[in-house]
């Protein structure tokens, strides 16, 4: 099972224990629906799990109607993807670059 961590799962945590209601977002069921029991848990309110793959358009747009629909609305959105693997930027191959952000 992936494993929701680092700065997307701090975000949400924060915001969720200062009372916002929060939706999280990743590519695998397993992983989002276990990272929203977790934070749900940690902050003593629910927290949301939508499952869609952000790097596809139709499914990045999905999901914020979903979210909009399920919750009411979106009034911040913190955008938080993967990239290349960890190195030193001057490090990275350009295709890195060219295959996550095209």
């Amino acid at each position: 099972m992936r494993q929701h961590q680092g700065l997307g799962r701090a975000v949400a945590k924060a915001l969720a224990q200062e009372g916002a209601r929060v939706a999280v977002n990743g590519r695998h069921q397993d992983s989002v629906e276990h990272a929203a029991q977790q934070l749900s848990s940690e902050a003593a309110q629910p927290v949301m799990p939508f499952v869609a793959d952000v790097a596809e358009p139709a499914q990045a747009a999905g999901l914020v109607e979903r979210v909009r629909h399920e919750m009411g609305r979106l009034d911040v959105l913190f955008c938080n993807a993967g990239g290349p693997p960890a190195a030193p930027f001057t490090d990275q191959p350009a295709e890195a670059f060219q295959q996550r952000w095209r």
